[in-house]
């Protein structure tokens, strides 16, 4: 029986996580180069030789994942193991910026709101919501509307129950659900 997905954290350890120039220029020098699209955000190889982002939140109370996530190439198969479908479910369809914070509070994928953008735009529940409904065309309005009369010329009232009007056979109900003046 299917319940539905399960909010979990992937748990395997990717190995060298970073394209291969980036990872050998910080293994060898200890720092990627300036043109890198990584160098703003102070990478650094662990203990483990995972690449990971710098950041300014060592002081955080944050755990290590959350202070320094593991970079991920945008076209890898190691991005692709981790189901963005089941973030943007397990948020409750929360939107972009809801299941990339919650990705990025473990992994850091370069251009990462693109691919959450693809994957809300193929979510079947949130096209649903958030599809425009159908424009209504509005019909001509009544000469009695626009025509330039004198105030209460034509005025309407809505009663609920019947009219006793007083005419010459004396007084007579009038069951009506609108009352013109004219």
């Amino acid at each position: 029986m299917f319940k539905g997905p399960t909010c979990h954290r992937a748990s395997w350890q990717p190995g060298q996580s970073a394209t291969a120039e980036e990872f050998e220029t910080l293994a060898g020098v200890g720092q990627v180069k300036e043109n890198s699209s990584l160098y703003n955000f102070g990478p650094f190889l662990d203990d483990k030789g995972i690449l990971r982002m710098g950041g300014r939140l060592e002081y955080s109370d944050f755990s290590s994942d959350e202070k320094h996530p593991i970079v991920l190439p945008r076209n890898s198969s190691l991005t692709g193991l981790i189901d963005g479908q089941d973030e943007h479910i397990c948020m409750k369809h929360g939107g972009i910026a809801t299941t990339l914070a919650n990705i990025r509070s473990r992994f850091w994928i370069p251009k990462g709101r693109q691919i959450v953008q693809k994957i809300i735009r193929r979510c079947l529940i949130c096209r649903r919501y958030s599809a425009k409904s159908a424009d209504q065309l509005t019909s001509q309005l009544p000469e009695n509307r626009i025509a330039q009369t004198p105030p209460f010329y034509s005025s309407g009232v809505d009663f609920a129950r019947p009219i006793y009007v007083k005419n010459l056979e004396g007084m007579q109900e009038l069951y009506t659900s609108n009352l013109h003046l004219l």
